[in-house]
C-alpha cells in the first residue's frame, strides 16, 4: 500500500526498518549474514576477503553511528583508508535500495 502523496521511502514500514537498522551493531551484520556462508558464493567471497584488523576500529559502532562517522568532517582520508578493507558491502550501504 502506498501512502497518497508520499514517496516509497516515507512509508511507516520503511521508516521503522531504517530505525531498527540504524541501531544494529556492525559486528552483528558481519557475524550473521543474511545468506548463509555455505549457501552463497558471494557471501563466501565477502567473508573470506574481509580484513578483521581494519574492521576492529568500527566493529562496535551501530549502523547509524557508522553513517554519522562517515559523514563527519573530521573523518579524513587517512581514517577512511584505515577501515576500508574492513567494510563489507552490507556495512557500506549495499542494501540502501531496499525500499525502491
Amino acid at each position: 500500500m502506498r501512502w497518497p502523496g508520499s514517496p516509497p521511502a516515507a512509508r511507516p514500514s520503511v521508516i521503522a526498518a531504517r530505525l531498527a537498522l540504524a541501531e544494529l551493531p556492525l559486528r552483528r551484520v558481519l557475524d550473521e549474514p543474511l545468506i548463509p556462508y555455505e549457501a552463497d558464493e558471494v557471501t563466501r567471497l565477502i567473508i573470506d576477503g574481509h580484513d578483521a584488523a581494519a574492521f576492529a576500529g568500527i566493529a562496535d559502532l551501530s549502523v547509524g553511528e557508522f553513517r554519522d562517522w562517515l559523514l563527519d568532517r573530521a573523518t579524513d582520508t587517512t581514517a577512511l583508508t584505515r577501515v576500508a578493507r574492513g567494510v563489507t558491502p552490507e556495512d557500506g550501504g549495499g542494501g540502501e535500495q531496499a525500499d525502491a
